[in-house]
């Protein structure tokens, strides 16, 4: 709009000068307030893509009822309740729908404006739809999409090639293909449409305008009528669609083969699942008799260590026993060759109180032969009396012995009686008298000596006698021991022997386990293998697929969703299994070392 147009447009709605308010002020009595409440606000057109939508307000109140006011506007498109596309470039109160918004809402905010007066209220606002595709230009794509093939006619106005002339252009859709070319014939563009998707962009700004996007270039156009824009870009679109659609029935059947492989790999998933849930328990079970064995092994060990120090110990007392014995005996030979040597001596004294007693009777009769012969005084008779009496008393106690001084004694004793009678008689029997007692004391003490010497000999002669029969007893209790600890011995030899044999079907067990580990290991590879070939083909596929449009269909992103989480969820399976696999191959390995370990004896 010129700026001569806008100003009369706008000359109803200048604020008034100071006079002028003044002079007015007498007959207003008061000035109202400009907001939502002083408009009628609606939207006109629709409901197809090709009727002009207009915004329009009017006052409904005051001096100007029923005026129309200018507003400026911010147009959106609504894909849904709570989404909403602001439509850049347009700002005032028309707005042209176009083949974007097919399916959509337009909704309008609009604030009028005015220079007498300031707006202080709310933005109106208000929407109208879902916009629908014309009968017309929905009958011409539908007959181009039977015959699979369209042609148009629209002016290229510039792209993003410098090359390129402005002019009317063809646009041909035909097998799959679009080819570009000016009416002398001259080719432009030429694609595969099912390799390379080209994408329309409709210019909100006017009525005519849009662009073709390809991969490496851009190409703008324009059309004669807005409609004919409308239908160059739904055909484009559906055209692509239909060869998505084609490549969704393909993917589709890719879909189903994956499924298939998917179901296959689950089984076998499952097959090796059971089967590592059964190599599991057999570990278990193994461990379980492996600790059995092991502790049973380390009880027995206790128990032999134990019958070796009690053995050890035994022999140490054998040991000691057989030394004491030893000494034993020999003290038995000592004290007999003691006895023998006592005896002996008893022997001797008994001679020499055998001759004591016989040289007594000598005397006697010697005393008397003298008494007969000699006629000795009144005192000396009593003093021969006296003797006579000692020696009674001494033939009466033949039992006395007596040693080689008491017959040195009695021989000096008679010498001093033959010698008496030479000398003082008094003198002599006192020294007689004196001599006598001494020979008693000495007789009595040598046999007080000879009896306690006895009576030592036989305490000790029992005292070892009981001591060599407890030795004896206690050597008997030994051997009858010592007869028993082989037979203790070889039986734990003997359950050694049967802890080795298990051992060794334990070991062979282990090696089963751990082959069948390296079969479903195997097995696990070549499943991973092939769901990696699976993943591959996807790929391709999907990197064939993304190349669309932004338009492409809800049904095929759903696909192409499902298929990569059900092939994110296989590879988070495999992840398990690998993690499984890593944990039995180090319980397996645990096994093998507890396996090598040899059991001490």
């Amino acid at each position: 709009m010129s700026e001569e147009g806008h100003s009369k447009k706008f000359s109803l709605f200048k604020k008034k000068t100071q006079k002028e308010a003044e002079n007015n002020t007498a007959d207003t009595p008061s000035a109202t307030v400009f907001d939502e409440t002083c408009l009628n606000f609606q939207l006109k057109g629709g409901p197809y893509q090709t009727s002009l939508i207009e915004a329009c307000a009017t006052m409904k109140v005051g001096p100007n009822i029923g005026m129309p006011l200018p507003l400026k506007c911010t147009w959106y498109r609504a894909t849904n309740e709570n989404q909403f596309t602001p439509i850049d470039g347009v700002y005032g109160a028309f707005y042209q729908p176009n083949a974007d918004d097919i399916g959509c809402k337009i909704c309008v905010h609009a604030v009028p404006v005015s220079e007498a007066e300031e707006y202080t209220g709310m933005p109106a606002f208000s929407e109208i739809g879902p916009i629908q595709i014309d009968p017309q230009v929905q009958s011409s794509v539908q007959e181009m999409l039977k015959i699979n093939s369209g042609i148009f006619i629209a002016n290229l106005i510039g792209g993003s090639s410098k090359e390129l002339v402005p002019g009317y252009v063809i646009i041909k859709v035909e097998d799959e293909k679009m080819n570009i070319a000016y009416q002398n014939d001259k080719k432009i563009i030429s694609v595969s449409m099912d390799r390379e998707f080209p994408q329309i962009q409709i210019h909100h700004r006017t009525n005519t305008n849009f662009s073709i996007v390809f991969r490496d270039r851009k190409l703008d156009f324009s059309t004669d009528k807005p409609f004919e824009r409308d239908i160059i870009a739904i055909s484009i679109r559906m055209f692509c669609s239909k060869i998505i659609t084609q490549g969704q029935s393909d993917l589709l059947f890719k879909n189903q083969e994956l499924s298939s492989r998917l179901f296959d790999l689950n089984k076998d998933y499952e097959v090796a699942i059971s089967a590592l849930n059964l190599l599991k328990e057999s570990n278990e079970k193994t461990n379980n008799m492996t600790e059995k064995y092991q502790t049973h092994a380390k009880e027995l060990e206790i128990e032999n260590t134990e019958l070796r120090d009690k053995l050890l110990k035994q022999n140490q007392l054998i040991e000691k026993y057989e030394s004491e014995l030893k000494f034993l005996r020999q003290d038995i030979i000592m004290y007999k060759e003691q006895n023998e040597t006592f005896e002996l001596r008893l022997d001797q004294q008994k001679t020499t109180e055998n001759g004591y007693a016989l040289l007594l009777k000598i005397v006697k009769d010697d005393l008397n032969d003298i008494i007969r012969r000699s006629h000795p005084c009144e005192k000396c008779k009593i003093i021969v009396a006296s003797l006579i009496e000692v020696f009674g008393k001494l033939d009466g106690n033949t039992d006395l012995c007596g040693g080689s001084s008491s017959n040195s004694s009695v021989r000096s004793f008679q010498d001093e009686i033959s010698e008496s009678t030479d000398e003082n008689q008094d003198k002599e029997i006192r020294e007689l008298r004196e001599k006598i007692a001494v020979y008693k004391s000495r007789i009595k003490q040598h046999k007080q000596e000879n009896i306690d010497i006895l009576n030592k000999m036989e305490s000790e002669k029992n005292f070892f006698k009981k001591k060599i029969e407890s030795l004896a007893a206690e050597n008997e209790k030994l051997l009858s021991k010592l007869a028993k600890t082989p037979k203790d011995v070889t039986d734990y030899e003997r359950e050694i022997e049967e802890l080795k044999q298990q051992n060794i079907a334990l070991s062979s067990e282990l090696k089963r386990s751990q082959e069948l580990a390296s079969n479903f290991d195997q097995l696990i590879k070549l499943n991973r293998k092939r769901l990696e070939e699976e993943i591959e083909r996807n790929n391709e596929l999907r990197k064939i697929f993304t190349k669309t449009h932004t338009m492409s269909t809800f049904d095929y992103q759903k696909i192409i969703n499902s298929l990569t989480q059900s092939l994110a969820d296989r590879e988070e399976e495999l992840k398990q299994i690998k993690h499984l696999n890593r944990e039995l191959s180090n319980r397996v390995s645990e096994l093998e070392r507890a396996a090598r370990q040899p059991i001490s004896v």
